[in-house]
């Protein structure tokens, strides 16, 4: 956490300046390139001090819920996560701030934001002056939290770019104006509290190295579990977002000479293709090439995968202390269920849910999520976030303990079952099911009823 503090965030922040300083639009197609082939550099440090991070970031919380088994009992293992609750994090502080957001709207505001889409909102709300001034806080928190995407991949814009799922979100709280998530934030911080004391208690009279080292591995689990989401939202997202830019300026140049037809073309390419056709230019046309990628993305984006590719290595999974953090984060196969209306997972998050299943595989299909249903998702990002305040529970595909869903999920005090692998093909859009994220197991109450 020091480290992050003081060498690794001033470095990620000169990284962003560089960006942020940076006239795209103004420069020449040379300089352009330029900034281009500096901004591959930068990337590929950014990404370096990403996983300097989070390989520690991982093992901490893995180790300390090792220490916590160690100390109290294997089946009290995933209570170790109850004493890392409630610290608050860049990606909580983005749903807080809109929850703010939110109550400084009048009546009339929200009467006009919950009447309207969200595509079209702001330009009603601009035919007041009290739309007007409502727009202009609102630009204010896109300015600070707004550059994030759907996930991690550079082809999907900004909230900058498209505030669409900024409004719908913003819908959400103004629907449920009696919802207080920084008294469900106090709660967690008290429940932290009782159970770091309770553990303290249960040490009494334990030898002191290892009531020393229990607190060595508490403190470095508790940063780590803040460290996790916020590099993510100057590294994963604010850098991401910057390189995106740099990405659909290239792309303009190109379309204007016609050598794509679209700017958005530019992620059919490799940056080395993009500036060798700077060179070309007027000649360049990499129209053919762009719709071949297309087409050949298409036709594996329709294939099914297989669970591995070549076969299962013999015996079981490497148990080295990061092979079972690595496997806490993106989670490992899990037990196949003896009963035919239970899915099994992997705890990420406790308590219990019962409610209708929304299945939602993008961020756009978020708008059919409402409060009090239950999100079933291949995976969330930190730009999801803001419907975990909305949601009565979680079910992922992918991921583990520590994967994002499960620590996010454990900040908002709602459960989540994690790493599925089938949730999304088995459950169906609508339907009754219940979650039990201690257990990781998902029951389906209401049954596909087979077609006749």
């Amino acid at each position: 956490a020091e480290r992050w503090r003081s060498e690794m965030l001033p470095e990620v922040q000169e990284h962003l300046a560089f960006w942020q300083g940076a006239n795209l639009s103004s420069v020449s197609l040379e300089e352009l390139a330029a900034i281009a082939r500096e901004t591959r550099r930068r990337l590929i440090r950014l990404w370096e001090i990403h996983f300097e991070l989070m390989v520690p970031t991982l093992l901490a919380g893995s180790l300390f819920q090792d220490t916590y088994a160690d100390l109290f009992g294997e089946e009290r293992a995933f209570d170790a996560y109850t004493l890392l609750q409630g610290f608050g994090n860049k990606t909580t502080e983005i749903n807080s701030a809109l929850w703010h957001l939110a109550r400084t709207a009048t009546e009339d505001i929200r009467t006009t934001i919950l009447e309207h889409d969200p595509e079209v909102v702001a330009g009603v709300l601009r035919g007041s002056e009290a739309g007007r001034h409502f727009l202009e806080a609102f630009d204010t928190y896109l300015q600070a939290y707004g550059r994030r995407s759907e996930t991690w991949e550079l082809r999907y814009p900004s909230w900058l770019e498209d505030p669409t799922p900024v409004w719908r979100m913003l819908r959400e709280h103004l629907a449920e104006p009696d919802a207080d998530p920084e008294a469900e934030m106090a709660r967690l911080v008290e429940q932290r509290d009782a159970a770091v004391a309770e553990a303290r208690a249960r040490l009494e009279g334990y030898p002191t190295p290892v009531i020393e080292h229990f607190e060595a591995m508490l403190r470095a689990a508790q940063d780590a579990v803040v460290l996790s989401e916020d590099h993510g939202f100057y590294i994963d997202f604010e850098g991401g977002h910057h390189v995106r830019q740099v990405l659909l300026e290239l792309g303009r140049r190109l379309e204007a000479t016609g050598a794509l037809a679209s700017a958005d073309d530019i992620m059919m390419l490799t940056l080395d293709e993009a500036l060798e056709a700077l060179n070309d230019l007027p000649e360049a046309d990499l129209r053919a090439l762009v719709e071949e990628r297309r087409a050949e993305m298409a036709h594996f984006g329709a294939l099914e995968e297989p669970e591995l590719v070549g076969s299962m290595p013999p015996g079981p999974p490497p148990q080295d202390p990061v092979g079972r953090a690595i496997g806490r984060f993106f989670g490992t196969p899990p037990e196949e269920s003896a009963e035919p209306d239970v899915l099994k997972g992997h705890a990420g998050s406790p308590g219990t849910a019962r409610g209708v299943a929304r299945v939602v595989r993008t961020l756009a299909e978020a708008q059919n999520l409402h409060r009090g249903e239950i999100l079933v998702a291949p995976m969330t990002a930190p730009s999801w976030t803001p419907l975990f305040g909305t949601v009565a529970g979680v079910v992922t595909d992918t991921g583990g303990v520590l994967s994002h869903s499960a620590v996010v999920a454990r900040e908002y005090g709602i459960p989540a079952v994690v790493g599925t692998q089938r949730a999304t093909t088995l459950i169906r859009d609508g339907q009754l099911i219940e979650i039990d994220g201690r257990s990781g197991t998902v029951r389906l109450v209401e049954r596909e009823t087979p077609p006749v």
